[in-house]
């Protein structure tokens, strides 16, 4: 009793202390920065983002989806079926500008990514330079299959923060087991021509994160993958656990107990004898400050509502600000989405198991070729 006391204690002080002595000079640090690369203008646009995502509580990211097609069909992934459930595959430009232009005067970053693969919309290089233009930092998760030479370039020409590439393996027998699809030497040398052509043009973003979902095929790999993404010269490389989507059926929870669930390690669930998954401790939910729009519009719960179930108005037709402040929104985020109430919740990430995520110091400029790193 006296131990847990004490551990309270501590970490009140230590919330303390960061809110006190760390958080005002983060602030003003980041301030400083701002006025010396926007100016006064974007000093004062920078404030008055903080002041809505702070104070008026409006959400600081959000996830766009620019399609809910995928060109892949992984076995661990309930994703790819979201098509069904929309009526559009692809968002359309216009659309997508009226989102970016209701959001743009308290939003920091967006992500084009929900279900599908971005680089199947073909105004994906429109898209990123529209928000970044509304100085939002942009960001797109993509398997990389489509990141080819051409592509490469288009991307490259654009103002894009960060592209995250879900590689999830060091050679193709690991990536085929988890992946069941896609041309793992092809995505390889996809981005291995994305960094050299970066580093080519003198190019400091966008930043390059290679990420890894562990699983029992690659729970082994994880040293191995973060040396193979600092050769690459990526600049990131992290590691997410496997999430186990309640949307599948009962063979597809089955298979991925069974098959690809770390039994050690990193992972965020607990089995029990029954084959029953639990989170290991359910934190609070990361969803309460961050939006999830679909490519039909549909602002639903969070970016685990891969069907839409949760649908809360539409930011084509209607005004975002105006759903984001509806009472019944405003509810269902402070009662049902806070208290974790929901199955969906029962599964999702939780707080105290984040994706690890290691920061490489790389030479950018020295060519990699695909013998190289196999």
């Amino acid at each position: 009793m006296l131990w847990e006391k004490l551990s309270e204690l501590q970490e009140r002080v230590r919330v303390i202390t960061v809110n006190i002595l760390v958080r005002p000079f983060t602030i003003v640090n980041r301030s400083v920065s701002v006025l010396r690369t926007d100016g006064i203008a974007g000093y004062v646009r920078f404030i008055r983002k903080k002041i809505y995502t702070k104070w008026l509580r409006y959400p600081s990211s959000l996830l766009i989806e620019v399609s809910s097609k995928c060109n892949l069909n992984c076995s661990i992934c309930q994703a790819v079926k979201a098509s069904k459930y929309r009526k559009n595959s692809l968002l359309l430009f216009d659309d997508y500008k009226k989102i970016i232009d209701d959001v743009s005067f308290f939003c920091f970053q967006i992500n084009l990514s929900f279900c599908g693969e971005p680089l199947l919309n073909k105004d994906i290089e429109r898209m990123i330079v529209y928000a970044a233009n509304k100085k939002i930092d942009v960001v797109i998760s993509t398997n990389g299959e489509l990141l080819s030479p051409e592509c490469a370039q288009a991307i490259l020409k654009t103002p894009l923060s960060r592209i995250i590439i879900s590689l999830d393996a060091v050679n193709e027998t690991t990536y085929k087991k988890i992946r069941g699809s896609g041309n793992y030497d092809a995505i390889v040398n996809n981005i291995g021509n994305l960094i050299n052509k970066r580093k080519k043009l003198h190019l400091k973003s966008p930043v390059v994160e290679l990420q890894m979902v562990c699983t029992k095929a690659n729970e082994g790999q994880i040293d191995e993958f973060v040396l193979l993404a600092d050769q690459m010269g990526a600049d990131v490389a992290s590691i997410k656990t496997l999430y186990i989507d309640p949307h599948g059926g009962e063979s597809y929870k089955k298979n991925l107990i069974e098959n690809f669930l770390p039994k050690e390690g990193i992972s965020r669930y607990d089995v029990d004898d029954y084959k029953n998954i639990k989170l290991k401790e359910g934190g609070p939910c990361p969803s309460l400050n961050m939006a999830v729009i679909t490519c039909d519009g549909d602002v639903v719960m969070c970016c685990f509502d891969i069907y839409g179930k949760f649908n809360f108005g539409n930011a084509i037709r209607e005004s975002f600000k105006e759903i984001w402040k509806d009472g019944k929104y405003k509810s269902f985020r402070e009662n049902v989405m806070k208290n974790r109430k929901l199955d969906l919740c029962k599964t999702c990430i939780y707080s105290d198991c984040p994706s690890i995520k290691v920061e490489l110091n790389t030479n950018h400029g020295r060519q990699v070729g695909k013998s190289e790193i196999r």
